[in-house]
């Protein structure tokens, strides 16, 4: 059995902040990492081919910085890892990335079973699950926590918000975990000086035979802002509990935030 495991390379949060002032997000010493929902994708592709005697592959699409990704990914227990590696990625949507990441594992070939995370954590546009499956033309099952394999089938348990179902596909399929499907391994010393050693595949846009249109995105980013809370230090104190009631009341009211 064959598992891919989709990752993205992300910004570290840590290296980020918002200018309280103009908005605008600061990035001082950028840092990269693997998206963190993304590890619990990973690990459960690799408890898979443990599971199977099968082989687990890693497979990204991002731009030259995803080069860099190399030691980090594969010290987590896959095989082999694929990245797509090309400058048209750095203004991709949702839409694009799906196409790109749809025909590389078209080009890896004989794969089982794609596993995505919930989510990317710098979007949480929770899209690639099931656009991986429309381009494919697999079954797909998302919010997966349990993961059992059969036959040329597996069983998953999806969870939602009021109850947890039991889903029964076949193979070929694409599914997403939840972060609470697993705990990612601690990759040791070893691991990590052993993943230089695995084969590491790159591929431009152009060696996937996409068209124009699938590699022309629909939404550009014209600008990303973050939020930031200026406090209004207001403090209330001493007068015994009423009183105090009736300061915080008529703040709130000042404030607009009840009438």
């Amino acid at each position: 059995m064959k598992t891919v495991a989709c990752y993205k390379w992300i910004l570290d949060e840590k290296c980020m902040s918002v200018n309280s002032q103009t908005g605008s997000i600061d990035i001082r010493e950028p840092v990269y990492e693997i998206s963190p929902y993304d590890r619990n994708a990973i690990e459960a592709a690799v408890q898979c081919a443990e599971k199977t005697n099968g082989l687990c592959v890693t497979l990204s699409a991002g731009t030259d910085i995803l080069q860099k990704s190399r030691k980090d990914v594969l010290s987590c227990g896959p095989k082999e890892g694929f990245a797509v590696i090309d400058p048209i990625m750095d203004q991709a949507d949702c839409m694009v990335a799906a196409n790109v990441v749809a025909a590389a594992v078209n080009k890896i070939g004989g794969v089982d079973l794609v596993i995505c995370s919930e989510a990317a954590s710098d979007t949480l546009a929770q899209q690639m699950a099931p656009r991986l499956g429309k381009q494919l033309g697999w079954p797909v099952v998302t919010y997966v926590s349990d993961i059992e394999i059969g036959d040329g089938r597996i069983l998953v348990s999806r969870e939602n918000e009021t109850n947890v179902e039991k889903v029964e596909v076949p193979l070929p399929a694409v599914i997403s975990v939840i972060g609470d499907c697993n705990i990612p391994r601690m990759p040791k010393l070893k691991d990590v000086m052993n993943a230089g050693k695995k084969p590491f595949t790159e591929w431009k846009a152009a060696d996937l035979r996409l068209s124009e249109k699938e590699l022309s995105a629909g939404i550009r980013t014209l600008s990303v802002t973050g939020n930031s809370t200026a406090r209004k230090k207001i403090v209330i104190d001493g007068g015994g509990m009423e009183a105090s009631m009736q300061k915080l009341l008529k703040c709130m009211i000042d404030e607009g935030v009840v009438s």
